[in-house]
């Protein structure tokens, strides 16, 4: 294995399991097997109910009417395809799958516009460099992928960005890729995550955005820009997880005070002032995966708090690990364990070792659609289940 290919390899493990939320871990949290689950489990608690509405299901958004989901998940090819399901149903409408209008490769991550119509999501383009390894353009990760634009029943297509497609070892491209596009709250704007280069852990990435405009042919962007870029002193992670409700400032993580891409924390980003805040400062936890109430008031996120990470460890995705949500205040006061997937005292407890990672709150801030991980493994290797769980907060 050459060297391009081996540091190509060690990338996509690493940030394929960063970017999932799911990294190796074995049981552990409060409690102890055996002790009995309280009647009123959720009585005191934020939560109102949490269950399992998708077995099979990755990265999911919510429709703008909160009555529908779109979902990917991986089909038996071992690539993922885009999905929308009905709430309160199990079956799903497959939107790429079989699709002439779409790449038959890696398709997901969607976002749905807030006035509806159409889905923007993460495709991977069908020539490149390393094609058929199905990992590094996982939706995921976005590696040798474009934003494309589809309508709800996956009737039309419509291409939106066209970065450079790395095609040969040596034609002196870096890997690009995208990941990650978040509307605005009217909708006026995408944003998305792009890898532009080469460094650190997992290469370069920045926060980009553009307008987002419907025509007679259909949606396009325009006046594609770079939002945010890590600069001098910061570390090269940055990802984008929305807008917030007035559309003033945006949530990212990464590792932007110079600290383990492992121990990223979650950020807002001032638009108009330029002002950066950490929310978090924990640089040895992990925190990611996190959505902004529709009253700016919380955020919740996923945290692999507790666990304990081997940074040095080359093999650090098959090490114990779990990880919940949490959810703080707006400006990261008054954080609090929302889920107990890892505490059998809990009725959410799995049986089996966890971790949370991408959510997305409903138009009421009423529900919330999150991503879990649960391992199928072994003791010496990690195999994680991707499944859609509902949460339903106390009003």
């Amino acid at each position: 294995m050459n060297a391009v290919r081996a540091g190509w390899r060690s990338y996509a493990i690493a940030i394929c399991s960063m970017l999932l939320g799911i990294a190796g871990c074995t049981s552990s949290g409060g409690g102890e097997a055996g002790e009995a689950i309280p009647q009123d489990a959720y009585r005191g608690r934020e939560v109102e109910n949490i269950q399992i509405i998708q077995e099979n299901g990755g990265r999911a958004c919510w429709s703008p009417d909160g009555d529908k989901i779109a979902f990917d998940r991986q089909n038996e090819d071992g690539y993922f395809d885009l999905y929308v399901m009905r709430l309160g149903e199990t079956s799903a409408f497959p939107i790429t799958q079989g699709n002439p209008g779409a790449n038959q490769l890696n398709n997901g991550n969607p976002a749905w516009h807030p006035l509806g119509g159409y889905i923007v999501f993460v495709s991977e383009e069908e020539r490149h460099y390393g094609a058929g390894s199905r990992w590094p353009s996982n939706p995921g990760i976005g590696a040798f992928c474009n934003l494309w634009a589809t309508d709800e029943e996956g009737g039309r297509f419509w291409k939106l960005t066209d970065i450079p497609v790395k095609q040969e070892r040596d034609d002196g491209l870096p890997v690009m890729g995208v990941m990650n596009p978040r509307f605005s709250r009217d909708g006026s704007r995408l944003m998305w995550t792009e890898r532009y280069g080469e460094g650190g852990k997992w290469g370069r990435w920045r926060i980009k955005a553009a307008d987002f405009r419907i025509g007679d042919d259909g949606p396009r962007l325009e006046n594609e820009t770079v939002l945010f870029q890590p600069g001098a002193g910061m570390g090269c992670y940055v990802t984008a997880m929305g807008f917030s409700p007035d559309d003033r400032s945006i949530l990212l993580a990464g590792n932007l005070d110079g600290q383990d891409e492992f121990g990223m924390d979650q950020y807002v980003y001032d638009l108009e002032t330029g002002e950066l805040t950490n929310l978090q400062n924990s640089p040895t936890a992990w925190e990611e995966g996190a959505c902004w109430s529709p009253d700016g008031k919380s955020i919740v996120y996923m945290t692999d708090l507790g666990s304990s990470l081997d940074f040095n460890d080359p093999h650090w995705y098959w090490q114990p690990r779990t990880g919940e949500y949490w959810i703080m205040n707006a400006d990261g006061s008054g954080k609090r364990r929302l889920t107990y997937f890892n505490d059998p005292k809990y009725p959410e407890y799995v049986g089996k070792p966890v971790i949370a990672a991408v959510c997305s709150f409903d138009r009421d801030g009423e529900k919330l659609v999150g991503v879990i991980g649960v391992d199928e493994g072994t003791e010496e290797k990690a195999d994680f289940r991707l499944q859609l769980v509902l949460i339903e907060m106390r009003r």
